[in-house]
């Protein structure tokens, strides 16, 4: 596991942040996985600087990237990926709304390795959106699709050369545009149907992002759009 590394992209949602950081540390915790983290920060202010940076002792190791000014989320999120690949084979990446259940990690760094030798296979996704609650058969069960999520995605620098040297360009620092991940999934993903994601049934993210999103409407459209009604946390507590 010491080729992995986890890097999150942070702005300015300091409540949501603080949850999703404190959820990392839980779920290596009750994994038993320590890994390195990598902060990339799109700079809004210096309560977000001093919260990442207070957590940063919790880690084994931890740098800290920041964006003064800020860049915009998808020059953000390339500039997480691109850095946590310098010094390491595979990244799992978290954004600022993305809670990790207490055996997400666990479940990443297993199927990293499962499919790593395997072509088909080019990212591991923690989210979907499970609609019963989770049972001792279904929380093991997966499902390879063709379609990329990034609510909480793992990633192999080997096979992550088509998407990282075709990344959306026309988003601004005011998150004007088309998402990172809309763009893979529909301009990379789609058009090559032989890519695969593998998907958890019962998910093991919970994506909490109401307020304050760049492509969120409102609390109510992110409930029934987003938020998903179980995740792996009813099963395992």
């Amino acid at each position: 596991m010491n080729d992995t590394t986890i890097t999150m992209s942070v702005h300015k949602r300091y409540d949501y942040t603080k949850i999703v950081i404190q959820s990392i540390v839980d779920s290596m915790d009750y994994c038993g996985i320590n890994l390195p983290v990598l902060f990339s920060i799109d700079y809004h202010d210096d309560k977000i600087v001093d919260l990442v940076s207070g957590f940063s002792q919790k880690f084994i190791s931890s740098d800290i990237i920041i964006n003064k000014p800020a860049i915009g989320c998808n020059n953000n999120t390339l500039l997480a990926f691109t850095s946590g690949f310098e010094n390491f084979d595979r990244i799992i990446h978290i954004e600022d709304d993305t809670v990790l259940s207490k055996d997400a990690i666990g479940f990443f760094i297993k199927h990293l390795d499962e499919y790593e030798n395997d072509p088909e296979i080019f990212s591991i996704s923690g989210y979907n959106k499970t609609l019963d609650m989770p049972t001792n058969e279904t929380i093991s069960e997966i499902e390879k699709v063709n379609h990329f999520t990034c609510w909480g995605v793992s990633l192999w620098k080997n096979k992550s050369k088509n998407i990282l040297d075709n990344w959306i360009q026309n988003c601004d620092h005011r998150n004007q545009g088309k998402s990172w991940d809309s763009h893979i999934n529909d301009e990379i993903v789609k058009k090559n149907p032989s890519m695969k994601q593998i998907r958890p049934i019962v998910s093991r993210i919970q994506n909490i992002g109401a307020v304050n999103g760049s492509w969120v409407p409102n609390a109510k459209w992110h409930f029934y759009n987003h938020r998903s009604p179980f995740t792996s946390n009813d099963l395992i507590t």
